[in-house]
This record gives structure tokens, C-alpha cells and sequence, in this order.
């Protein structure tokens, strides 16, 4: 059963994830502060959306892990022959798209949970990067990665298409305050797009694995300067 992806993926791979799971458990303490003493709906959504994007990372991270110690071989492409080991880590990727997934759609729904208008304006903004996944879901896959998922394009282009309209509300607020702490957010949140951007784009080069990566780590990175520097203040 190969898997088309240098072993390298996974080894630096699951090094980076470990990372943007600490990270993310850190983002989830801080926002969860934050809503304690704002006891704001829109800290608590923020608080979700950290949760579950962070227990994605966790299970991308055993996933990873779990592949690298299961591989037969690897000269150079990898493979695993045990069909149990083989669904368990698919699965493992599966659950890593869902959360993830669930938690761009939580944050980004915390801009408009208020607003009836607001709500029907963001469906309008998110159906048709989900029907447009359906239709790439039946197309042959541009990079088989990993294990040759069906899921994996239209999860990329769902999550940048999700973190760009969250870009664009965060950079509205950040217009609206004109501070460095505002920036740090629509920085944050475009640096993770940039991330599923090019991870969407790995045809291209192999390199833009680890430019994503890194991408995904300053995104992280200035989402948690900007709740530290918020928690003490």
C-alpha cells in the first residue's frame, strides 16, 4: 500500500505539529482567561475554536507519529501492507480535518452570531467554497497526500476560503482600532491561510511543506503574543 510522501514529511512534520499543539494549548488558556473576565459570547466561541483546532494538532500529531513507526519501508517512498494500521491512520487524518474544520467555522461565526444579517451574509460567503468542495471531492487529486485522501484538496481550499473571510473581518476590526495588538490578529489568521495555501499547492514543490509549516507557526505565534499582551493589560 505506498504512500506517496517522503518520509521527511513525517518526521519534520510531526515535530512542527507537536508545536502548533503546544501552541494551541496555550492560545485555548489564554482566550479561556480572557473570557473569564470578559464573560463575552464572542471569547467564549474564540475559546471553542482554540479547543478543537488544538485537538486537531494533537491527533495530527499521534497520526504522524503513529504512520513513522508503522512504516515497512521507506527507499524512497513509504508503504504499510496492514490494512487495520493503514485505516487507524486515516482515520487519525480524518479526525484532524473535521476539528480543524469546526474550529475556522466557530471563530468565524463569532463575528456574527449577533447579527441575524450577519449570519445569513456569512452562509452566503461559505456555501460555495463547500459546493465547490464536493465537486473537487470526485476530480482526480492534484498531490496524492496523505494516503491518497480524497479529503485532503477539499480541506485545504475549505480552510483557506474560511480563514480568508476571517482575515478580512479581523482586518475590518483592526481598521477600526488602528492598534499593533489589532494587527496581530488578521496577521495570525493570514499566516495559517498561508499555510493551507501552499499546503493545497504541494504539486508544485515539496518545499512548500515546510514554508507552510513555518507559516502555520508564525500564525500561531502571533495569535499568542496577542492574548498574552491582552491578558495583561
Amino acid at each position: 500500500m505506498p504512500i506517496i510522501v517522503p518520509l521527511w514529511f513525517y518526521e519534520f512534520g510531526s515535530v512542527m505539529y507537536f508545536i502548533a499543539a503546544f501552541t494551541g494549548m496555550l492560545l485555548t488558556y489564554f482566550s479561556f482567561k480572557l473570557y473569564n473576565y470578559t464573560r463575552k459570547k464572542s471569547h467564549l466561541f474564540l475559546t471553542l475554536s482554540f479547543i478543537f483546532i488544538t485537538i486537531g494538532f494533537v491527533i495530527l500529531t499521534a497520526s504522524n507519529t503513529y504512520s513513522h513507526e508503522h512504516f515497512e519501508q521507506c527507499n524512497p517512498d513509504c508503504t504499510i501492507t496492514n490494512q487495520q494500521i493503514f485505516n487507524t491512520i486515516v482515520l487519525g487524518n480524518y479526525g484532524y480535518y473535521v476539528t480543524s474544520l469546526i474550529g475556522y467555522a466557530l471563530f468565524l461565526f463569532s463575528y456574527s452570531m449577533q447579527d441575524k444579517k450577519s449570519r445569513k451574509k456569512l452562509f452566503l460567503q461559505a456555501a460555495p467554497p463547500l459546493v465547490l468542495s464536493l465537486f473537487l471531492r470526485n476530480q482526480p487529486l492534484f498531490v496524492l497526500y496523505p494516503f491518497e485522501s480524497i479529503f485532503f484538496q477539499p480541506f485545504q481550499l475549505i480552510s483557506a476560503i474560511l480563514l480568508l473571510l476571517i482575515v478580512i473581518r479581523t482586518y475590518g476590526n483592526y481598521k477600526k482600532s488602528n492598534t499593533k495588538l489589532a494587527a496581530l490578529v488578521p496577521a495570525g489568521f493570514g499566516a495559517i491561510l498561508v499555510y493551507h495555501v501552499l499546503m493545497f499547492s504541494l504539486p508544485f514543490s515539496p518545499l512548500f511543506f515546510a514554508f507552510a509549516h513555518v507559516s502555520l507557526l508564525i500564525g500561531f505565534g502571533a495569535l499568542l503574543v496577542m492574548l498574552i499582551k491582552v491578558e495583561r493589560k
